[in-house]
């Protein structure tokens, strides 16, 4: 099956039904957290397209450092648009150029690994990122503090 170039489509991506809310499982998560601190808050979104679904985190989330990560700039700039105080990031998945336990919450909810080694290789890196984060700068996240 041949592969899309969303730097190609990204202009025809968003659509009505591709409207999103608030990720319930943030919420939970949210709910969990120890801290009711929002601005320490570090959250990720693999594969986040045109970035809708941050756009609709960041509404509940204001202060908390949010970042999208895609492979294609074209994307990415629809993102910005969007949505111009969270992070974007242009990066593989399965490489994510981010310090290990550098972030609370990830998600990748609307991004599919094309093989079972891609898999793998995404959920190591969700991995190495989520685990017993330690403080880092939310300018090595990209994240711009107002």
């Amino acid at each position: 099956m041949p592969r899309i170039d969303y730097d190609e489509v990204a202009h025809l991506y968003d659509e009505p039904s591709r409207d999103h809310t608030l990720d319930s499982n943030l919420l939970t998560f949210l709910e969990e957290r120890d801290t009711t601190v929002e601005a320490d808050v570090r959250l990720i979104d693999i594969g986040c397209g045109t970035g809708k679904q941050l756009a609709a985190d960041h509404q509940r989330l204001p202060v908390a450092c949010l970042v999208g990560i895609d492979r294609f700039q074209a994307m990415l700039r629809i993102g910005q648009k969007r949505c111009p105080s969270v992070g974007w990031i242009q990066a593989d998945g399965a490489a994510l150029p981010l310090a290990s336990a550098s972030v609370d919450y990830a998600t990748s909810q609307f991004s599919s690994p094309t093989s079972g080694a891609h898999e793998s290789s995404c959920q190591a890196s969700l991995r190495r990122l989520t685990t017993a984060r330690t403080k880092c700068p939310a300018a090595a996240l990209g994240c711009q503090r107002r």
